[in-house]
């Protein structure tokens, strides 16, 4: 049998740390990559997450579901149709996607938080005045009457960066949604449409490495984008279940409004370029 020489023992040697080496700079990635390691809710997750105040609301943004459907604002805005500035909302039926926040609704519907949509709220705003804290998803696009009676709340848990983002009208008759003002609609120089604090400033940062809450006016709001953050981060899930009773370190108000024709452009899947 063959003497293991000292040469033998430096290569074993070598490559016992070449691995080790390998195991560590994985798990560095993994862990600030996390975001993207969803991890399905237990039961013990349930119990411990799960909303037991009946006075808390999500408002489903089916608005801007629309929005980003076939025919929507975003042909228009892609120049591939002039006239898609009203577009039908006939079928009203929730298709949740990552533009319309499906990992947030769908963590937090198994939490047993309750939903009603934007057309609740524009039909009948008082109704948000039977909730002690609302959690708004997506709701990028929202008539006057929904943004006024969501910026009149209290307890707002903005959860996505550019909610309140864009006006729009609705017509119950005709069954139709239009852009009223918003992502240069209908001037090149008007991109937040309401001049509220909400910004497109995180709606970019996919990542959320280093993610914050943010102070607003009535409530607070994430600094990133936490589509994916949601599926892992169970401290979000906290922060829902506890505000307003214990409320997050918080970031300072920005009020700087972003111009989004520099930032970058998301499809209907979450593929941004």
């Amino acid at each position: 049998m063959k003497k293991f020489t000292k040469r033998d023992f430096l290569i074993f040697g070598g490559c016992i740390l070449l691995a080790g080496f390998a195991i560590y700079f994985n798990e560095q990635i993994k862990a600030e990559n996390a975001v993207y390691f969803p991890r399905p809710l237990s039961d013990d997750d349930i119990k411990k997450y799960q909303n037991t105040d009946l006075k808390a609301i999500i408002i489903y943004p089916i608005l801007t579901q629309k929005a980003y459907d076939k025919n929507g604002f975003y042909d228009y805005y892609n120049k591939t149709c002039s006239t898609c500035t009203t577009v039908s909302i006939a079928d009203l039926k929730l298709s949740p996607n990552y533009t319309s926040s499906v990992s947030s609704l769908t963590y937090l519907s198994q939490l047993h938080y309750p939903f009603i949509t934007d057309i609740d709220v524009d039909k009948n705003p008082g109704v948000l005045d039977k909730y002690d804290k609302i959690i708004l998803l997506h709701n990028e696009y929202v008539t006057k009457t929904e943004f006024d009676a969501i910026k009149n709340h209290k307890n707002v848990i903005y959860l996505y960066p550019n909610s309140l983002y864009a006006e729009v009208s609705v017509d119950y008759k005709n069954l139709t949604m239009s852009l009223v003002r918003g992502h240069g609609f209908p001037d090149r120089s008007i991109d937040n449409g309401f001049g509220y604090v909400t910004s497109s400033k995180g709606e970019y940062d996919l990542n959320c490495k280093n993610y914050k809450w943010q102070q607003m006016p009535n409530g607070i709001q994430m600094s990133c984008w936490p589509e994916f953050l949601i599926k892992s981060d169970r401290n979000v899930l906290q922060v829902i279940k506890d505000y307003p009773d214990k409320v997050p370190n918080l970031i300072g108000l920005d009020t700087n409004l972003v111009n989004v024709s520099s930032l970058p452009k998301c499809d209907y899947y979450g593929n941004c370029k």
